[in-house]
This record gives structure tokens, sequence and C-alpha cells, in this order.
């Protein structure tokens, strides 16, 4: 359910194919996180299961598109399966979120959704899962400036907009990913988190987005991670790593990094584990944001983060 100035509404949505509704026995979908950044859009993320991608291919009714790699928009493949076959997507929404009062007939109008997902490290189809985790926003009032940032973990081998591919992925061990859109729903940019050894497992949880004044896009996020350190030439390799020390590879830590993309392309400019000792699990669930309403006091929360530590035994710190 959300709210919207003095209106409460909810929503409902599913998959529909050419046929109709499909039936809700056979695809599970939930959305995991949203955002009202008040610019008259709500920006919502979520995980879903699809039978195909292929342009025609609707949910809530509405067109749903893939979001492909730039420069080429030639990555991934639509997805196009046989009855009874499905896969796990993730699914990016835009709606109008003006008060229904002064706006009945745009009120919770979908103005876009997007599918996010990978393939093989040669670009091929995969029938792997991708799963949504959160969703940050940097408003502007341009859809041409304003960012979005999802995150999740992905069990492909290859996904759109980042450099890096794990070849050696499993349908056993998620990756890490984040992703960077327009406010016309343009992937612009992701980066794909893994380490050496494809049993480890890592996911990003949560994120916020900036815009620095040199223009840089600035992502802060936090995670969980098996893979300890897993030594230079990775997306997960420590940079800057605190007084805390990364986990053994194999037991769970929770990571927090920032990464930033410019001209010069996608840089890390930290990564750190956080592993309190002891035999409980450790992993990091949510970051601490601003609750300004402008995007020049929004900035701190690229220039900070406290982030709130969530242990197995259920104890919390903020670190």
């Amino acid at each position: 359910m959300m709210a919207q100035g003095q209106g409460v509404y909810s929503t409902h949505d599913s998959t529909a194919g050419s046929a109709g509704p499909e039936p809700i026995d056979q695809f599970r979908e939930t959305w995991a996180d949203v955002k009202t950044p008040g610019d008259d859009f709500q920006y919502s993320v979520g995980t879903i299961e699809v039978r195909t991608t292929m342009p025609g291919a609707l949910f809530s009714g509405v067109a749903a598109i893939t979001l492909l790699e730039p420069p080429l928009l030639t990555f991934p493949p639509d997805v196009n399966l046989v009855p009874g076959q499905r896969k796990q997507v993730v699914i990016v929404q835009c709606t109008r979120a003006l008060p229904q009062a002064a706006n009945p007939a745009t009120f919770q109008e979908i103005v876009w959704q997007r599918y996010y997902y990978g393939g093989t490290a040669q670009g091929e189809p995969s029938d792997r899962a991708t799963n949504a985790r959160g969703i940050a926003v940097w408003p502007t009032g341009d859809p041409d400036t304003t960012r979005i940032a999802i995150c999740g973990e992905t069990y492909d081998e290859r996904i759109p907009g980042a450099p890096d591919t794990f070849p050696a992925a499993t349908a056993f061990a998620p990756t890490g990913f984040l992703a960077v859109l327009d406010g016309n729903g343009t992937l612009l940019w992701s980066r794909h988190f893994f380490g050496v050894d494809p049993a480890n497992s890592c996911a990003i949880t949560d994120l916020s987005i900036r815009v620095e004044p040199d223009g840089r896009e600035t992502v802060t996020y936090c995670g969980i991670s098996s893979h300890g350190d897993p030594g230079p030439g990775t997306t997960l390799t420590l940079q800057q790593q605190s007084v805390l020390p990364a986990g053994l590879a194999g037991e769970w830590d929770g990571i927090v990094g920032r990464v930033s993309s410019s001209a010069a392309g996608v840089n890390p400019e930290f990564h750190a584990n956080v592993d309190l000792g002891g035999n409980a699990r450790d992993g990091l669930f949510g970051l601490a944001r601003s609750t300004s309403t402008t995007p020049h006091s929004r900035s701190s929360i690229g220039s900070w983060s406290s982030v709130r530590l969530l242990r197995s035994d259920q104890a919390s710190m903020a670190v």
C-alpha cells in the first residue's frame, strides 16, 4: 500500500500474455521495494516469472520491454519459452503518483515497465534467475537527468551494461548486481559483483544514488558475500578495507562500498567486508538515507552512509 499526500492507495500487478492473465499458480510475482521521491512519479522494483519477454509481453495490461545493453542494444536476447516453462526476472515500473482528486484520468497510470535479466557469457539465452532487492532514485524533474538504481542478485554469467562477466557462474550460487537507468527507463550502466570461487555467493541488498557536481553518478551499496577476501582482480576485491577484517571464504560477511560512473568508465571508490567474528553470520541489509526532498541536500547520501548490520542472532549495530 502506498501513500501520496493525503491519499492512500494500493496496487495489484500481474503478468499477462496475448491470451489474457497468466495462471496465478504458475507465475510467482512480488514487489521488493518502492520509492516516491517527490517528482510526481513512483518507482518500483520486483521479481516476477515470465514465459516471454517478446514484443507484446504485458505486465498489468501494459507493455513491458527488456533493458538492453548500450550501445548495441542486442543483449540480452528475448525470453521465449514453451508453455510450462518460466524464467525469473526483475521488473522495474514507473507510475504516476499525482493525487487522484486532482488527476483522476492519470492516477496510478503506468508510464513504463522494464525487464532486467542476463544470459550466458557468450550472449546466449539463459534459463537462470535474477532477483530484485532494492531501488533508489535521484530525481531532477527531467527524465533525461533523473537516475534510478536497482540491485539484487543473479545466477546469469553476464548482465547487460556490465563489462565484467563470470563464465564460471552456476545455478546454485548467485552473484550480485546493481544497475542504473535514466528516468525514461533506459539502461545506462551496471556493475556485476563476483569473486573467484563459483561455489561462493553474493547479493547487493540496498543502495542509494546521487549525481555529483562534476557529473559523476555515484552509487553507495551494501550486501552480503561468502567470498571473504577474493584477492586482486575481481569486482569484490577489497578497496580501502576498514579495521574490521574480512571473514574466511565460505563464511557470510556484510559488504559495503561505493562505485561511480563517468566518461572515464565505471570505477570503485571503496569496497569493504564487515566480519564481526564469532559464529554468527553477518550481512548488511540497509542504508540510512537523508530525508531531505531536494537533490542538493540529498547529495549527502553519497558522501556518508550509516549502515545497519543485521546478524543471524537478530543483534544489530551501526557501522
